[in-house]
C-alpha cells in the first residue's frame, strides 16, 4: 500500500485558470463535429454486455447498466467519451461482457441496442466507439482452447478479412449514431501485433518495414472513409501505443508513417501509391503528383497516444527502476515525435493525469490537443464537471500504490460495475474500503472461469460497499 492518506484526500494541485481545458476542439476531417472541451474519457474495459456461450447472436449486446454508465460519463462533463473495446470479429469476443459487432451475427436487436448506446451521449458530449480485432486475445476458457488468429500464418485473404471486419464495425457505429470510431492498434490485439516488429515475422507486403507493417492501418482508415462517405460528420481516431513501436524504432520511418496518416486520398486504391513513395515523403519528393503536405487534408482526425504514465514522466530519474525509466523516456520521446510529424491530426495524450495543472502544462506547451483520463473517472464520473466548477483541482488519491498497476486496474473495473448498477462507489482513500476490495478480489480469483460458470464470476470483482 502507499503512504497513509486522509479520507477523501486529493492530489496536490494549485488553483489555476482552466480556460485551455474549456476550449472547444475541432477536427481536420470531421469538420462539423466539435468537442466542447479538452477532456476525453479514455477507454476502459467495462465488461457490461451480454454473453451466451452457445450463441454469438446473443453475445456482446449492450445492456441497461452499460447505458447507465455512459449517461453518467456524459453528464459528468467530458468533451468526448471513448468506449471500452468493441470487438470486430465473426469469431467471438475477447472477454465475457465485451461488446461485439459482427456482420455474421448481426440482428435488429443488436442494431437497436447500439443505437441506444449512442443516444447516451447527452449534454453535448461526443461518443466514439473503440474497435479492436481480437487476434490471440480471443476469449478462451480453462476447459476449452480458443480459435485464435495468428498474424504470422494468416493468409493475405485472412488479413484482408480483418480489414473488412474493422471497416464494417466503423460503418456500423456511424449508422448507429456514434460520433466516431477509434481504431485500436495497441497491445497484442491483431493490429498491434502486425505493427510490432518483434511480433510480426511476415515476409510479404504486411511484414518487414514499418511501411509494410502499417499498411493495414491505412487500408482500414481508407475503407471506413469510403464506406461512410460522410467525412464532415464522422470522426476517425487511431490509438497508438509507444511500446509497440519501441523495437527497432527508426526516426525517419516513423516520420514517414506519421505523414502518411496526415495525407488524404479520395480513393482507397490510392493508398497503394503511398507505399511506392514512402521513403521519399520526408524529402518532399512525390512520384504521383500528390501534394503530400497540404493543410487540413488528413484522412485521420486524431491519434490517441498511450503507453506511458504522465506522473512517471514528470519525475524521470528519481528512484525509478531502469526498465521503467527506459519505457517512460521512450514514451515521452514518442509523444514528442508524433506531435512533431502530425500537422493536421489532433493528438490526445493518455495516461496518468490526475491534476488540472498537469493537463494545463501539456496543453499550454502544445504537447497535445487534449488529454485522456481513465481510472480517475471510474472513481468519479463527474470529475470534469467538478474541475470546471472549480470545486476541486484534482482526482482523489489512492491507498493502493501507483506501482501496483494490476490491482488499481481491477479497482477501476469494480468501480465501473458499481457505477453502472447505481451502487456506492469503492473509495480508494478509505482503508476499510480497500481492505474489503482486496478480500473480494482474492475470493473472485478463486472462482472457476469455465464455459457454463456463473457470469458474475467473470470480469471484475463485484462488491457492494453497503455490505461491508
Amino acid at each position: 500500500m502507499a503512504a497513509t492518506i486522509q479520507p477523501g484526500q486529493r492530489y496536490a494541485c494549485r488553483k489555476l485558470s482552466l480556460e485551455l481545458l474549456r476550449k472547444p476542439l475541432n477536427f481536420g476531417v470531421a469538420k462539423n463535429i466539435i468537442s466542447k472541451n479538452r477532456i476525453v474519457k479514455a477507454p476502459m474495459i467495462e465488461e457490461l454486455c451480454t454473453y451466451d456461450s452457445l450463441s454469438l447472436t446473443k453475445t456482446g449486446l449492450p445492456t441497461e447498466p452499460l447505458f447507465n454508465l455512459y449517461r453518467k460519463f456524459a453528464e459528468g462533463g467530458c468533451g468526448i467519451t471513448v468506449t471500452g473495446c468493441i470487438v470486430a470479429s465473426d469469431n467471438g469476443v475477447v472477454s465475457v461482457g465485451s461488446a461485439l459487432i459482427s456482420k455474421k451475427y448481426d440482428s435488429a436487436e443488436r442494431r437497436e441496442l447500439f443505437e441506444k448506446w449512442a443516444s447516451c451521449a447527452s449534454n453535448d458530449t461526443l461518443i466514439v466507439g473503440q474497435v479492436v480485432h481480437p487476434g490471440k486475445r480471443l476469449l478462451s476458457f480453462e476447459d476449452k482452447a480458443p480459435n485464435t488468429f495468428d498474424i504470422n500464418t494468416a493468409s493475405v485473404l485472412e488479413i484482408e478479412n480483418v480489414i473488412e471486419e474493422v471497416a464494417y464495425a466503423g460503418h456500423y457505429l456511424y449508422k448507429s449514431g456514434f460520433h466516431g470510431v477509434e481504431i485500436n492498434s495497441s497491445l497484442d490485439f491483431t493490429l498491434g501485433e502486425i505493427v510490432n516488429a518483434r511480433a510480426n515475422k511476415r515476409t510479404d507486403k504486411y511484414g518487414g518495414s514499418l511501411q509494410n507493417r502499417t499498411r493495414i492501418i491505412l487500408d482500414i482508415i481508407g475503407k471506413i472513409r469510403d464506406r461512410v462517405a460522410d467525412d464532415n460528420n464522422f470522426i476517425i481516431g487511431l490509438k497508438l501505443s509507444s511500446p509497440i513501436y519501441e523495437p527497432d524504432f527508426n526516426e525517419d520511418e516513423y516520420a514517414a508513417y506519421c505523414r502518411s496518416l496526415d495525407v488524404r486520398f479520395s480513393k482507397l486504391e490510392d493508398f497503394s501509391k503511398i507505399y511506392a513513395t514512402f521513403s521519399l515523403i520526408r524529402t518532399g519528393h512525390n512520384l504521383y503528383g500528390f501534394n503530400l503536405h497540404h493543410n487540413n487534408q488528413s484522412r485521420l482526425d486524431y491519434v490517441a497516444v498511450a503507453g506511458g504514465h504522465y506522473q512517471y514522466v514528470e519525475r524521470l530519474g528519481r528512484n525509478m527502476l531502469e526498465p521503467t525509466k527506459r519505457r517512460e523516456q521512450f514514451y515521452a520521446r514518442f509523444v514528442e515525435r508524433t506531435r512533431r510529424h502530425l500537422r493536421n491530426v489532433r493528438l490526445i495524450q493518455i495516461g496518468g493525469f490526475v491534476t488540472a495543472e498537469q493537463i494545463h502544462k501539456v496543453l499550454v506547451a502544445n504537447v497535445a490537443d487534449a488529454v485522456g483520463i481513465g481510472r480517475p473517472l471510474a472513481a468519479e464520473p463527474d470529475l470534469p464537471k467538478k474541475l470546471f466548477a472549480e470545486t476541486v483541482m484534482s482526482a482523489k488519491e489512492s491507498i493502493i500504490s501507483e506501482l501496483d498497476f494490476k490491482i488499481r486496474k481491477e479497482a477501476a473495473g469494480t468501480q465501473l460495475w458499481q457505477s453502472a448498477n447505481n451502487l456506492m462507489l469503492l473509495d480508494l482513500t478509505l482503508e476499510r474500503h480497500v481492505s474489503a476490495f482486496q478480500q473480494a478480489v482474492a475470493e473472485h480469483a478463486q472462482k472457476p472461469k469455465m464455459k457454463g460458470s456463473n457470469l458474475k464470476d467473470f470480469g471484475y470483482a463485484k462488491l457492494d460497499m453497503e455490505s461491508i
